[in-house]
């Protein structure tokens, strides 16, 4: 791209290639003009399609000006186009632009093009609206001259080719030639001349996606599958074949394909599936010796409680020693992610405010009615709170009104005598036997499906209310989102236990509740996860597409129909689920040794099921690629559990057990000690989670977080290594020769 006159050098995304140009008074043209700006970067292209209306449909007549209006827009979208192209070469990335014009041309190129184009992972930009139906209506409405475009820019490449451009499409600013294109096309589309200028002005120096956005030039961006990268991804990692390996994922292809953020997740749900193992064995001895103890409490529960509390904290550090390895991989060398000062959240509304510093517009957003809107949020919260609390009440009512109707159903030295064979009682029949059962797991059931209609209802409303309070940030948004639902979802799930352990102090009940309630959850989780996907396809496959503009074997049909499979919003729903089951494991595992094994077979499907509704080819869309240096907030919500979990587990021993008050009472420790029984048990949940707690603070301190090679190969990158090897001594050396850098 040349300078100006002036000799001064223009930024990539201004142009001056028509400074001075008979523009100011464009005739417009009486049918629609079609003009295809094809960008092509290393896999990548960038595709728009200007349709401008009729004179004719505005009122006027005549087409003297056609072949004007044509050549000032492809001159300008050539000078942009060739501004982006430098800049993807300066990152890099071979890139050539192609400038196409002409109805006709355009879209025959577009249709015999396009599915070649996603399947070589060249990106393609579709252009209407964002419905069906309404794609299918602009594509024949462009043939009749009648097109109103509303772009859709759709990406293909690898995750870190999508990052780039959207990195850089987003730093972008709108200059004044840029500004006035856009202009030109809001008149073209509404007829007000007049409106021109203020929305001119109103557009220079706002960023390129935010001034697209506020003028309707973009509806929506998404991203399009490579079939190549789905179909080897789904052989690697979605098969069900593979349900009950626990070898190793194809990471590396992951981060490839979908980006660091979801790359993470599967690596995180990966090990801690593998670290799973292990309390699972433990978890069956005890659970197997419990039974046939014929006792709600035995001795190796205590041991077992330890050992879960102490496994967390492992897990945990050997994960944060995973996860700075992976990122530095990941991250060419570095444990963070850059800043992304001026980026924000796509809907973001606010005022265009001039930032002194930079000079540059950025938006905010009035800091009280943020708060006004926090408060609102908080009485929605209490709301749901105060329904799960009816629910409690509503199914401790239905066990009461069930044992008051059928005792026997209750009495589980009758029912244990039934399942073992001995002789039944007179009133416990085998028919009956079985209705007890069901009897039994009533309340369960009812307290299960509470749990996952208030989750569904809460997450739906709590999104709404996220978008309602207008983070800036995506990462602000996440944050917020994850809090609220973390919250709720913490008390939704545990309240009912809570009171079951503490409160009634009934194992019984609490075991069996939940053997119910974690059955229940994951079964219905990984159906609904495998089905939804399916049935949106198959609804979606019985809509027949218009015979004349689109057929179903046109390239069209696929780009359609990638544009509008169902979206996955991102890793919080997955991960949300996988934390609620982590503290199932690590609240209640003494209490119920088999919660542990129960977990662990979900989470051998869990990976299955996560991949197939991302890489099927009648599952999800592709998910945005979104760069992360690990699992970000959900660790320290993991350290909270882990702690959590030690008290937990402690008081359940302690203090909800006649089995310890049995044992102070045959050694006499109150008697010997001066204290009531429950002060003694209240100094002995003190006395032993601070135990546990000291020994968890070791073993965070003895396992280093970051690996001894990450750590050395960042000292080496920015050390010579001749100095190293002169002056660091023999351990430096060794971990020169373990990091491959010597």
């Amino acid at each position: 791209m040349n300078s100006s006159e002036s000799g001064s050098e223009a930024h990539w995304w201004e142009s001056d290639s028509e400074s001075g140009s008979a523009e100011e008074h464009v005739p417009r043209p009486e049918s629609a003009l079609q003009l295809c700006l094809t960008l092509h970067a290393h896999g990548l292209a960038f595709r728009v399609r200007e349709a401008l209306k009729s004179r004719a449909e505005r009122g006027g007549s005549g087409r003297s000006g056609s072949k004007d209006v044509g050549r000032s827009a492809r001159a300008r979208m050539a000078a942009v186009g060739e501004a982006t192209a430098q800049v993807l070469r300066g990152l890099g990335l071979e890139a050539k632009v192609e400038v196409e014009d002409g109805e006709a041309e355009c879209e025959a190129r577009g249709r015999a093009d396009a599915l070649m184009r996603a399947r070589q992972g060249v990106a393609y930009v579709l252009v209407g609206p964002s419905s069906r139906k309404a794609l299918e209506d602009a594509f024949a409405a462009a043939q009749v001259g009648a097109a109103e475009a509303v772009r859709i820019l759709t990406l293909c490449g690898s995750a870190r080719v999508q990052q780039m451009v959207l990195a850089v499409v987003r730093s972008a600013r709108t200059s004044a030639a840029l500004a006035e294109t856009m202009s030109n096309a809001i008149r073209a589309g509404d007829g007000e001349a007049d409106a021109t200028d203020a929305t001119l002005n109103e557009l220079v120096d706002l960023p390129l996606i935010g001034a697209l956005e506020s003028t309707g030039l973009l509806a929506d961006v998404c991203a399009l599958h490579d079939k190549a990268s789905q179909a080897e991804l789904f052989d690697a990692l979605a098969s069900f074949k593979l349900t009950l390996s626990l070898g190793a994922l194809p990471l590396d292809a992951i981060n490839n394909y979908f980006g660091s953020e979801i790359a993470f997740y599967f690596a995180w749900l990966h090990m801690y599936t593998v670290y799973l193992v292990a309390p699972a064995l433990l978890g069956l001895l005890v659970f197997v010796h419990q039974w046939l103890a014929d006792a709600s409490f035995v001795w190796p529960l205590i041991p077992y409680g330890i050992c879960l509390s102490l496994w967390s904290s492992v897990f945990l550090q050997m994960w944060r020693r995973r996860q700075s390895a992976m990122a530095y991989k990941w991250l060419d060398g570095e444990l963070e992610l850059p800043a992304t000062r001026w980026e924000h959240r796509p809907g973001f509304e606010g005022e265009w405010i001039r930032h002194e510093p930079s000079g540059l517009y950025v938006l905010q957003y009035p800091t009280y009615i943020r708060y006004a809107k926090y408060a609102a949020s908080a009485v929605v919260l209490f709301l749901f709170v105060a329904v799960v609390a009816g629910s409690i009440w509503g199914v401790q009512e239905l066990t009461r009104t069930l044992e008051a109707e059928y005792p026997a159903c209750y009495d589980w030295g009758h029912i244990k005598a039934s399942l073992l064979g001995n002789e039944s009682p007179p009133h416990v029949t085998a028919e009956a036997l079985w209705w007890c059962q069901v009897i039994r797991i009533v309340p369960g059931l009812v307290s299960a499906v509470a749990i996952q209609v208030l989750s569904r209802v809460y997450t739906v409303v709590a999104r709404r209310i996220n978008a309602w309070e207008n983070y800036k940030s995506e990462t602000s948004a996440r944050n917020h989102l994850l809090a609220k639902l973390f919250v709720f979802q913490f008390v939704n799930h545990f309240a009912a236990l809570f009171y079951l352990a503490f409160y009634l102090r009934d194992w019984d009940k609490l075991r069996q509740r939940l053997l119910v309630v974690l059955v229940f959850n994951q079964v219905l989780d990984n159906f609904k996860e495998t089905l939804a996907p399916a049935v949106i396809t198959l609804l979606r496959a019985s809509v027949p597409l218009a015979a004349a503009p689109v057929a179903r074997d046109s390239p069209h049909a696929e780009l359609i129909d990638q544009t509008n499979r169902p979206r996955y919003d991102d890793t919080i729903s997955d991960f949300l689920e996988m934390l609620i089951q982590t503290a199932y494991v690590t609240f209640f595992g003494a209490a119920f040794p088999l919660a542990a094994v129960l977990a662990l077979a979900n989470n051998l499907a869990e990976i299955r099921v996560d991949a197939h509704k991302l890489c099927s080819p009648g599952g999800y869309a592709r998910p945005f690629a979104r760069a992360a240096a690990g699992i970000g907030v959900w660790l320290y919500l993991l350290d909270f559990i882990s702690i959590v979990g030690v008290l937990v587990n402690t008081a359940l021993l302690v203090m909800t057990t006649n089995s310890i008050d049995e044992w102070c009472a045959r050694y006499g420790w109150p008697e010997m000690l001066g204290v009531s029984a429950a002060v003694l048990k209240i100094g002995g949940v003190f006395v032993a989670e601070h135990a546990i707690l000291g020994i968890k603070l070791a073993l965070h301190l003895l396992i280093p977080p970051v690996p001894g090679t990450v750590k050395w190969s960042r000292i080496i990158a920015a050390t010579p290594k001749a100095y190293l090897h002169e002056k660091s001594g023999p351990y430096a050396r060794s971990m020169v020769r373990k990091a491959k850098i010597a």
